[in-house]
């Protein structure tokens, strides 16, 4: 029993939900993630926005992004040439 919730609890440590791209407005995209540590979700947000611009061949460019990493982070961007 001891094992099982050590590894439940290790596993909600290192895991982070994201949103996916979505379609925003006027050509833009948002994603969004979440995570205990504001910096993991930060990062898996620029992960996700980078990967999907490179799967157009393009790279990406942040429109609007908060000034602070938080547990729940989302970002504004492009996908340009």
């Amino acid at each position: 029993m001891k094992i099982l919730l050590f590894l439940t609890i290790c596993m909600l440590i290192v895991s982070c939900s994201t949103s996916g791209v979505l379609p925003h407005t006027n050509g833009t995209y948002t994603v969004s993630a979440s995570h205990f540590i504001s910096a993991k979700a930060k990062q898996a947000a620029y992960e996700d926005a980078i990967k999907f611009c490179k799967g157009k061949n393009k790279e990406m460019e942040i429109i609007s992004a908060p000034t602070r990493a938080t547990e729940n982070y989302s970002i504004i961007f492009i996908c340009k040439k």
